[in-house]
This record gives C-alpha cells, sequence and structure tokens, in this order.
C-alpha cells in the first residue's frame, strides 16, 4: 500500500515504477479534490479500480461527481477497514 498526501502526490506515484492496480481516495483533500484525482487517475490507468472516501454522504456523490465509470464504488465515512476490504473485493469482481 502506498499512501500520498495531495493528488499532485499521488500523480508522482502513478507516474512510478509501481504497479497499481487500485486507488482510494478522500473526497475532501488538499488541492485537487477527490473526484479530480479520480479523474486523472482514469485517463493514466483506466483500469484501476477507483473508490471514493466522502464525509458528505452517498447522495451528493451519486447527484453531482460520479460519472460514468469514474468510480468503482463510493463509501461514506465512517468507513472500517472491512468496508473499505469488501468494496475492493466487490470492484475486483466485477472488473472485465
Amino acid at each position: 500500500m502506498l499512501t500520498a498526501e495531495n493528488a499532485d502526490a499521488a500523480m508522482q506515484i502513478l507516474d512510478g515504477d509501481e504497479a497499481v492496480a487500485a486507488v482510494i481516495s478522500d473526497l475532501s483533500m488538499p488541492g485537487d479534490d477527490g473526484v479530480a484525482l479520480l479523474r486523472r487517475v482514469r485517463k493514466r490507468l483506466p483500469q484501476a479500480v477507483r473508490i471514493l472516501l466522502s464525509g458528505h454522504g452517498e447522495n451528493v456523490l451519486s447527484e453531482q461527481n460520479v460519472e460514468g465509470d469514474l468510480v468503482s464504488e463510493c463509501l461514506a465515512k465512517p468507513c472500517s477497514t472491512d468496508d473499505i476490504e469488501s468494496a475492493l473485493v466487490r470492484a475486483f469482481a466485477t472488473r472485465t
């Protein structure tokens, strides 16, 4: 697992040598928000699973921020490690 403090740091990781299969992003973060980051990730790594975390509630996410295949799943905070693991399992199971 790799971590980044903001979207630019995350993109630097994606530009590196590490294989990245999934990106989990917080909606509220410094610089680009999580949605903007996941749009950048989708362009760079369209095959990567993308999960968005938010304390704003699922309605805000589904209505305003999630278009097409931008995210595999949105999770409302607080969420547990088990919630994230389950979301990852579901996302990888439904990949084509």
